[in-house]
């Protein structure tokens, strides 16, 4: 019987074990905790300071601060840092707000919000002082013996004339081509989606009766203008429209500009660029090389550009030319990222390379690593040409 306990015991023990280590097993999330830099009332178009303090074991790469849902401020860190304490900037409107910061680490895991809630004041409005009007004076008493002296007449009292408001100033600057950079190639007829980052520099709050217009060139779009989002002085927006490829093969270029309330352009005109190409060109004779190349690729690794990142797997023991691929393509866009399990191929020694993901809906790639296996260009569906780096 004790040998029999001593038996359960050590199965128990085991169990523990087991469950702990699974426990341990799912990435760690960045922390992150804000702290307003002043205190005091906050009144609106105040400049109003967050503190961020964010920690990963791993690093900590990007660090963005929300109002209302709203990016309005951006900490790019490179090289990524384990702790980072970062001051960073909003300018206050009137009414409650939320205020939320987030980070990101190097291996694309987002951390929980640190919020916190602020109640902003109007502007003081100037006090008019009232009009005093003249009294008027009395009349005087009559004497037997001699005339009444005069009574002096109050003047008026001076009414101090309120301030003239001073006008918000409309300033909008180009950030980044988000989608389709310009030369990006796409079939006859096909739909695509072109979004340019700006920033308001100015002083006056973007709403929906901001328009952003087709200017000029080849319109691509059925609408002539889209309404600009809502966006605070300080904060960046992204300007989608909605495009279709023409018809013809070529080179086509659109230009667009934003406009404020009252019709005066905002900013410089920005611009789409596309290339029109036969998706089936007539097939090329092939060579048939003499010998193969001596230089074999090695694309097992993390690839990056910009918002994407791909981590790729040669099949192992491959010993041919064509090797088997797997991995994960990642779409790092905020508040949550977009991930795919990928399966492919590639020649490792032309270094023609296409994958794409298991479950049908995702984005696919096929591109060329180069010879050195630094750098990998090609299409990505749905997006347009890109060019990855091996980290």
């Amino acid at each position: 019987m004790k040998k029999q306990n001593q038996r359960w015991i050590a199965i128990t023990l085991l169990m523990l074990v087991i469950a702990l280590a699974a426990c341990n097993s799912a990435p760690a999330k960045p922390t992150v905790t804000v702290s307003l830099a002043s205190s005091g009332a906050i009144t609106e178009n105040q400049d109003v300071i967050v503190q961020v303090l964010a920690n990963d074991n791993k690093g900590i790469a990007r660090i963005e601060l929300t109002a209302d849902n709203t990016i309005v401020s951006v900490a790019n860190l490179n090289p990524a840092q384990k702790s980072v304490s970062a001051p960073m900037t909003w300018k206050s409107s009137s009414g409650q707000h939320t205020l939320a910061a987030r980070a990101l680490n190097v291996d694309n895991v987002l951390s929980d919000p640190a919020t916190v809630l602020l109640n902003v004041a109007p502007a003081p409005v100037p006090t008019v002082a009232p009009t005093v009007a003249p009294t008027a004076a009395p009349l005087p008493t009559a004497a037997p013996t001699q005339a009444p002296a005069p009574t002096a007449i109050p003047q008026p009292t001076a009414v101090p004339i309120p301030p003239t408001p001073v006008p918000c100033t409309n300033v909008m600057t180009f950030i980044a081509d988000v989608t389709v950079p310009d030369g990006t190639a796409w079939a006859p007829n096909q739909g695509f989606n072109k979004i340019w980052r700006v920033r308001n520099d100015g002083s006056c709050v973007w709403n929906n009766t901001y328009q952003f217009a087709f200017a000029g060139g080849t319109q691509m779009s059925g609408a002539r203008a889209i309404a600009v989002p809502n966006t605070n002085p300080g904060a960046m927006a992204d300007l989608l429209v909605t495009m279709v490829a023409p018809a013809s093969y070529g080179t086509f270029i659109g230009s667009w500009q934003m406009h404020a309330p009252n019709g005066v352009a905002v900013g410089p005109q920005l611009h789409v660029s596309i290339r029109v190409i036969n998706p089936n060109p007539p097939p090329q004779p092939t060579a048939i090389p003499t010998q193969q190349p001596v230089t074999r690729r090695n694309v097992t690794g993390m690839w990056v550009s910009g918002e994407w990142s791909v981590d790729l797997t040669e099949a192992f023991g491959c010993a041919g030319t064509t090797c088997s691929l797997t991995g994960k393509l990642t779409h790092g866009i905020f508040p949550t990222p977009e991930l795919y399990d990928l399966a492919g191929s590639i020649n490792v020694y032309t270094g023609a390379i296409s994958f794409g993901p298991t479950v049908p809906g995702g984005p696919t790639f096929s591109g060329t690593v180069s010879a050195d296996s630094r750098t990998m260009s090609g299409t990505l569906s749905s997006v347009g040409h890109l060019t990855f780096g091996k980290q």
